[in-house]
C-alpha cells in the first residue's frame, strides 16, 4: 500500500510554497544563475542510510524464510540485503576522505558485511550456480575493491569463473554490463574502465522510451544499465542517444514514477542525471524536493509497500515494517545524494523554467489529470508551489496526462492533452510525439 500523500502543513514546513529553494540555492550572478547543493544536507541523507543498513543486516540475519511474511510486505532476505548494503557501501566510500564521521560509519559497514559477503551460504550458491557466480560475489568484489579482502574466498570464486559453467545460460545486455561491471570492481579497474560499447549500445539506454506504456520493470532496467555503466557515477560514458534524447526519456520516466507514486524508481531515475552528467531541468529539482521533503517527514524514504496502517508504536527508531519495506528505497537515496555530492555542480539554465508562459495551462492540464478519482503526493505538491514553479511543470504534468489516457484507451482525452500541447508550446518530448503517432495508428485502423 502507497504512503498518503502529505499533508498541506507538511508540506508548507518544507518550503515548497515558493519553489525548489531549500537544497538547490542560487549561486552569485558571476555564476550566470547557477545552482548548487546544499553538501552538508545530502551527507545528513546518506548517513540516514548507513544507520539503516546497520538496522537492517541485524533484522536480516533474525529472519526465518519460512516463516509467512505479513500482509502486504516481504521478508528481508539477507543475501539481498547483503549485496545491497555493498552497493551503499561503494557509492559512498569517497567520503571517507572528507567527513570523519562517515568515515567511521563506512569503516563499520565494511566490518558487518565482510563476514556475511563470504558466508557459508554463499559460497555454496557459488558452486551451485556458477553462471550467477560474479552476481552471488558481489558484495565480495565492492569489499576488495575496498581494501578488505579475503584470499580463501577470492580462490574459490577465480575457480568457479574459470569453468564452462560460469559463461552458460542466455542474459540480456543490461545483465551482461552488470556482470562485466561487477568483474571489473572486483579487479579494482571499474573507475578506470568503461563499459562494453557494443553491451551499451544494446542495452535500453540506446533505444527510445515508450513513455506511453512503459512498465516499472523498463523504467528500473534504465536505471541499472546507467548505474552499473557509470560506476555510480564515478566515471564518465559516452551517450548512445545523445544527451537531448536521454534528458527526454528521464523526464518521461520521472513524470511516470511520480504518478505511480513510485518514490523509489523516483529516485532511481533521479540518479540519471548526476550519474550521466545531465542539466538539472525543473521537473528534476522538483522531483528531488519532494523526495527531500517526503523523507523528513518520515524519517525515512517509505518504499511502495510501505503503509502507516502496518506500523507498531514504540519502536524506535525504525520497526520491522520500515525495515522491511523501506531500507532499500532509503538506500536508493543515499546513492543518487551520493552522486549530487561527486557531481560537478551542473547549473539549471533559466530558460528551462520559462519555456510554457501562460499560468492557464496548469487548470486545463489539471482538468484532465483529474478524470480519475487519484491524487498522488506529487499533485498535491505542486498545488502548493509558487505559479511560477507550477508553469515550469506544465511538460510533466502533460505526459502524466497522456501516459493516463493511453493506458485507459482513451482517445478523446488523448486528443485533448494534445491539443493542449499544441496550444501552449508544449508540442515536443517523447510522451507528446508518441501520442500523436497513437492517435494517428488508432485513426487508420478506424478507417479499414
Amino acid at each position: 500500500m502507497a504512503a498518503s500523500p502529505l499533508s498541506a502543513s507538511a508540506m508548507r514546513r518544507h518550503d515548497l510554497r515558493g519553489g525548489s529553494v531549500l537544497y538547490f540555492a542560487r549561486l552569485a550572478p558571476e555564476c550566470n544563475g547557477g545552482l548548487y547543493l546544499d553538501q552538508c544536507d545530502l551527507r545528513r541523507r546518506v548517513t540516514l542510510a548507513l544507520e539503516m543498513a546497520d538496522q537492517t543486516l541485524t533484522a536480516a540475519l533474525k529472519e526465518h524464510p519460512s516463516s509467512p511474511a505479513p500482509p502486504g510486505e516481504r521478508l528481508l532476505l539477507l543475501q539481498k540485503v547483503v549485496t545491497e548494503s555493498a552497493l551503499l557501501l561503494r557509492c559512498c566510500a569517497f567520503l571517507r576522505a572528507v567527513d570523519p564521521d562517515l568515515a567511521a560509519r563506512i569503516d563499520r559497514l565494511a566490518a558487518q558485511l565482510a563476514p556475511l559477503a563470504r558466508s557459508e551460504s554463499v559460497r555454496a550458491s557459488l558452486c551451485r550456480e556458477p553462471a550467477c557466480a560474479i552476481e552471488h560475489a558481489a558484495a565480495h568484489a565492492v569489499l576488495t575493491d575496498f581494501g578488505v579482502a579475503d584470499a580463501t574466498f577470492d580462490a574459490l570464486l577465480t575457480h568457479v569463473l574459470g569453468s564452462n559453467e560460469s559463461a552458460a545460460g542466455e542474459r540480456l545486455a543490461g545483465q551482461d554490463l552488470e556482470r562485466e561491471w561487477l568483474l571489473q570492481v572486483r579487479a579494482g579497474a571499474a573507475r578506470s574502465g568503461s563499459p562494453d560499447r557494443g553491451l551499451l549500445c544494446r542495452s535500453v539506454a540506446a533505444r527510445p522510451l515508450d513513455a506511453l506504456r512503459a512498465s516499472s520493470n523498463d523504467l528500473y532496467a534504465l536505471t541499472h544499465v546507467l548505474l552499473h555503466a557509470t560506476d555510480m557515477g564515478q566515471r564518465g560514458v559516452a551517450r548512445p542517444r545523445g544527451q537531448a534524447q536521454m534528458v527526454e526519456d528521464a523526464e518521461a520516466a520521472l513524470a511516470l514514477s511520480l504518478d505511480a507514486d513510485n518514490l523509489d524508481l523516483v529516485a532511481e531515475v533521479l540518479w540519471i542525471w548526476p550519474m550521466a552528467g545531465l542539466t538539472w531541468t525543473p521537473a528534476a529539482v522538483f522531483a528531488f524536493e519532494l523526495l527531500a521533503a517526503v523523507q523528513d517527514k518520515n524519517g525515512f524514504l517509505p518504499g511502495p509497500e510501505y503503509s502507516h496502517e502496518n506500523e507498531a508504536n514504540g519502536e524506535l527508531p525504525w520497526s520491522q515494517h520500515v525495515l522491511r519495506t523501506s531500507y532499500h528505497t532509503t538506500y536508493v537515496m543515499a546513492f543518487l545524494c551520493a552522486a549530487m555530492i561527486r557531481a560537478r555542480p551542473v547549473a539549471l539554465t533559466q530558460g528551462a523554467a520559462s519555456r510554457v508562459g501562460n499560468p492557464n495551462v496548469l487548470k486545463q492540464i489539471t482538468r484532465l489529470l483529474n478524470r480519475e478519482n487519484r491524487t498522488p503526493r506529487w499533485l498535491v505538491a505542486i498545488n502548493l508551489l509558487a505559479p511560477v514553479g507550477q508553469v515550469a511543470l506544465a511538460p510533466l504534468l502533460l505526459t502524466a496526462a497522456l501516459r493516463r489516457a493511453a493506458a485507459t484507451s482513451d482517445l478523446v482525452r488523448l486528443r485533448e492533452c494534445l491539443v493542449v500541447g499544441l496550444d501552449h508550446g508544449l508540442a515536443e518530448g517523447s510522451a507528446f510525439e508518441q501520442g500523436v503517432r497513437l492517435l494517428e495508428r488508432a485513426t487508420q485502423f478506424a478507417c479499414m
